[in-house]
């Protein structure tokens, strides 16, 4: 059964699989809270553990194909003009990389009994600490579980209210999450599976566990994640790769992972960052850790009359936005951070034709521009790719992404997917949140460094739009995931002058148009003096284009329905 009670959710029985576990996370580091009193499992995420390395997958037929395939589409023959994208304009090999799990750490209790009590699990969003309590022979446990942004550590402590109580030992795994959570002492087979995508799994001699290894593929990061644990009363042995706490009155496990994404040298960090967090202790990490967030949690409020699950609901996902976004992680992806699979659903990457500009949607108006930043550092590493995109394939100038990309900022298309995959525009939608993140901040700074990012994605749109009866529009395209019916009977997907395509070309213009003005005010030769003679003179020459262009984009049209038209003609859609 669930409760919601203000800034809080609670349930009165432990997760039956991950969907039910709780989340946590500050925004690189991030755990599923399973809370089952005798097998306690946290599954583990670290954000820049993704499989595989950079590379380079820009189709060499795409511009020679280039005309063949907006001749088809001009004369009306779409099913030849889809086959010939699927071969041309797909990606080799069609797959950017994708995200996985880091691991899962398991605390297995000591007793055979399978009965507890007075169960409740509690996430407080206000607070972002998971808490979860319940009697079990005889003893009331609690645990209480954060990710802390301060000291970048997953911190859980157990206590109990009888001395001498609490004893466990812990197992971390990189596998499947085992199918068995019943008590450790009634198993035979206790660890299938814990450890099939582990390259390394042992205690080092400072009394940390530490699980490493290399997730595939050519140029992939190396990971380093660690479990420290500490004990008061009773003893603290490390034996084989687990630590084993017997008989104590509390304990602390502390969780750090580090990537060589971000670090040469993942492992002395992690010890680094372990060691710090046993000195500093609970106490103040907690006290360090509320204070952080609530420092961005407490901005907005809502209040609304009657049943409080929309307030929640409103509340719970800020919560999750803070807890996978912060200044120097990777934005949030599919699935924020929290991710099981090592192969995962659309491989739990950046879908950029509307999932991760959603993600960011409510992050201004929410006053949490702090969160917005990691967006902006991913569009930086795209930005090479995506010119090399613009270049190799389509023979355009600037900058181009289509409807997915990947830790690495891979731009060219993925998947082969007709009704999603030939589309040219995540890099300009992407780019109007630059604009977004100006109006509210006034941060003349970001926009300085960050307007010709915008200007690159205008400039490949100017290049790449074809003049259709008197419109510029873009061909190929196609209006993502969703499909249309010719008056022959004909299906289709690839089209010309998709209505989106034009919205965004139009919104990412006149954002062009603001911001030039924002930096220059009445006199625009001051362009020269932020960006020098060479970039300011490509950019003044490009706000000519801007004004001229933006008068020959198709308007907005209505159907006959009523409806918003989709598509550059009226048709059924299927």
């Amino acid at each position: 059964m669930r409760t919601i009670t203000g800034n809080t959710i609670s349930f009165d029985a432990p997760a039956a699989d991950w969907n039910e576990a709780l989340p946590i996370g500050n925004g690189t580091l991030g755990a599923m809270v399973y809370s089952t009193p005798y097998t306690e499992l946290l599954q583990l995420n670290e954000d820049s553990v993704w499989f595989g390395g950079p590379i380079d997958r820009n189709n060499p037929s795409a511009l020679e194909n280039l005309p063949k395939i907006r001749q088809l589409i001009l004369e009306g023959k779409i099913s030849a003009a889809q086959e010939l994208c699927a071969l041309a304009l797909s990606g080799c090999p069609d797959m950017q990389r994708h995200y996985e799990a880091l691991g899962n750490l398991y605390i297995h209790f000591s007793g055979t009994s399978r009965e507890f009590t007075d169960y409740t699990r509690t996430l407080d969003i206000a607070n972002a600490v998971v808490k979860t309590e319940f009697t079990r022979e005889g003893v009331h446990y609690t645990r209480e579980c954060f990710s802390s942004f301060p000291d970048n550590v997953i911190a859980l402590r157990i206590t109990s209210d009888k001395p001498h109580s609490v004893s466990f030992h812990t197992q971390t795994g990189r596998g499947n999450i085992a199918w068995d959570l019943s008590p450790c002492e009634t198993q035979v087979l206790r660890n299938p599976g814990y450890n099939s995508f582990s390259d390394e799994c042992f205690n080092l001699d400072n009394g940390v566990t530490m699980m490493s290894g290399l997730p595939g593929g050519e140029d992939a990061v190396r990971y380093a994640c660690g479990i420290l644990v500490t004990q008061e009363g009773g003893t603290l042995t490390s034996i084989g790769n687990s630590q084993v706490v017997k008989d104590a009155d509390s304990a602390v496990i502390y969780i750090a992972a580090r990537t060589t994404f971000r670090i040469p040298d993942p492992q002395l960090d992690m010890v680094m960052i372990l060691t710090k967090a046993q000195n500093k202790g609970w106490d103040d990490i907690l006290k360090d850790h509320i204070s952080d967030h609530r420092n961005l949690y407490d901005r907005v409020e809502l209040e609304l009359p009657g049943d409080q699950t929309v307030p929640f609901l409103f509340n719970y996902g800020r919560y999750l936005l803070i807890a996978s976004s912060r200044p120097g992680s990777l934005p949030a992806n599919l699935q924020g951070i929290w991710c099981k699979d090592f192969n995962p659903a659309w491989g739990s990457k950046f879908t950029i034709n509307i999932n991760a500009q959603m993600n960011y949607w409510p992050v201004e108006t929410c006053n949490l521009p702090e969160c917005h930043l990691p967006l902006f550092d991913l569009l930086k590493r795209m930005l090479p790719n995506g010119r090399k995109t613009a270049k190799v394939m389509y023979g355009c100038r600037g900058f181009v992404a289509h409807h997915n990309t990947d830790i690495w900022g891979d731009t060219a298309p993925q998947d082969v997917c007709l009704s999603s995959t030939y589309w040219e525009m995540g890099a300009a939608w992407l780019c109007l949140h630059i604009w977004e993140h100006y109006a509210f901040t006034k941060d003349i700074a970001f926009l300085k460094k960050n307007f010709p990012i915008m200007c690159e994605a205008a400039r490949f749109l100017l290049d790449f739009m074809i003049e259709d009866n008197g419109y510029l529009v873009n061909c190929p395209t196609l209006s993502p995931e969703n499909e249309y019916r010719l008056p022959s009977g004909e299906k289709g997907v690839i089209c010309k002058g998709a209505s989106m395509d034009s919205q965004i070309t139009h919104e990412l213009f006149t954002d062009c148009l603001k911001a030039f003005l924002e930096l220059t005010g009445a006199d625009e030769n001051t362009i020269f003096d932020h960006y020098g003679k060479e970039t300011g003179k490509k950019i003044l020459d490009l706000t000519v284009e801007i004004k001229a262009a933006i008068k020959k984009l198709p308007p907005i049209a209505v159907g006959r329905y009523g409806q918003i038209m989709e598509w550059a003609g009226d048709y059924e859609e299927t």
